[in-house]
């Protein structure tokens, strides 16, 4: 299994365009279908309580702004990704695919994401571990093996984003999320 190391370069061999009948849908929201996307990973920590260091992650990635939606693990395969941040309002609601990881002072923890190709859509995985990120990267190939198996399919590449932290406070948070523009759905 290859796994390819950027997201810009995986999106770019594995997406297709968006179809000429939905170009002048986008950004009105009548299906409710994500066309861009990014990646984001944060690590936070609190000696005040897990929510804190959750939220400590969340301000570290850049979206502790939002209002996050949780999908489940697909992407359509004409998404758009984007490599910069993109500027939402403040409270508004975003959709994100997330992998979460918590734990306590000394606790390793780490969380990632794989991103398959499939030939219909992209099918997301998420896993998370009380362990190193190699452990997490161990999972995702794994699951995402299987995962493509049952869906009689195969690819050769996948794409695959870890974080690990080590906590050195009372709780610790590591996470890594897809997050969906909600400027640009269709």
């Amino acid at each position: 299994m290859n796994v390819e190391s950027s997201p810009q370069a995986f999106f770019e061999e594995f997406s297709i365009s968006l179809p000429s009948e939905y170009l002048t849908s986008v950004g009105k929201k009548h299906m409710n279908v994500p066309t861009e996307c990014w990646i984001v990973q944060g690590v936070g920590e609190s000696n005040h309580s897990p929510l804190n260091a959750f939220d400590n992650a969340l301000v570290d990635a850049g979206i502790g702004h939002l209002n996050l939606i949780t999908y489940s693990s697909i992407i359509p395969k004409f998404i758009t990704y984007r490599s910069d941040l993109v500027d939402i309002h403040p409270g508004s609601e975003t959709g994100i695919i997330i992998a979460n990881a918590s734990g306590s002072l000394g606790d390793t923890v780490s969380a990632g994401i794989s991103i398959a190709p499939l030939a219909n859509y992209f099918l997301v995985y998420e896993s998370h571990s009380q362990s190193n990120a190699e452990k997490t990267r161990e999972l995702l190939v794994a699951s995402t093996q299987e995962a493509m198996q049952s869906r009689g399919e195969h690819r050769d590449t996948i794409y695959i984003q870890t974080v690990e932290k080590t906590i050195s406070k009372k709780f610790g948070h590591a996470f890594v999320a897809i997050v969906f523009n909600p400027k640009t759905y269709l």
